[in-house]
């Protein structure tokens, strides 16, 4: 029978037990990252809002060929929206959100700057009344012209 010197095999077995105890702590590693918190997060809460503008639908109503559209998107979590306004036969010099009801025109809430199409807009965090105007209906985007200062076309935002 043969006998093997452990002292020869010592280098071997030291090497198998660190490689064993460096897998351990990568696997444990590994999962850790894996079930990071942060990939577990829920999408943001959003509701839609849109509005096509016309003339007919300013306050009084006119004939202007113009018309546009407008799409929000408004998140809960932060009360921040996003808003594209697009709209053509108008040379703008001013467009806005206002605060009113459809045959109400209202104060200016939101500016837009410059007012060239395509209009591309982030909020400020929206307080609580401004949210809940929002959820009324109580926003309508109106551009403003030369010919039509007081607004040319209208749309009332409305929730998808």
């Amino acid at each position: 029978m043969e006998t093997i010197n452990i002292q020869l095999m010592y280098p071997f077995i030291s090497a198998v037990k660190s490689f064993s105890l460096f897998l351990v702590i990568a696997g444990l590693m590994f999962t850790a990252i894996s079930c990071s918190d942060d990939d577990d997060e829920a999408p943001a809460v959003t509701d839609e809002f849109t509005t096509t503008l016309s003339g007919a639908n300013e306050n009084p109503p006119n004939d202007s060929n113009a018309s546009g559209t407008a799409n929000l998107v408004y998140n809960r979590d932060t009360r921040i929206f996003e808003i594209v306004v697009e709209y053509t036969g108008i040379d703008a010099i001013g467009a806005h959100i206002h605060v009113g009801a459809e045959d109400v025109n209202g104060p200016v809430v939101f500016g837009f700057d410059p007012p060239d199409s395509p209009i591309n807009y982030t909020s400020e965090q929206l307080d609580a009344q401004q949210e809940s105007d929002l959820y009324d209906g109580l926003y309508y985007v109106n551009i403003h012209s030369q010919a039509y200062p007081a607004g040319e076309i209208r749309g009332q935002l409305t929730q998808e």
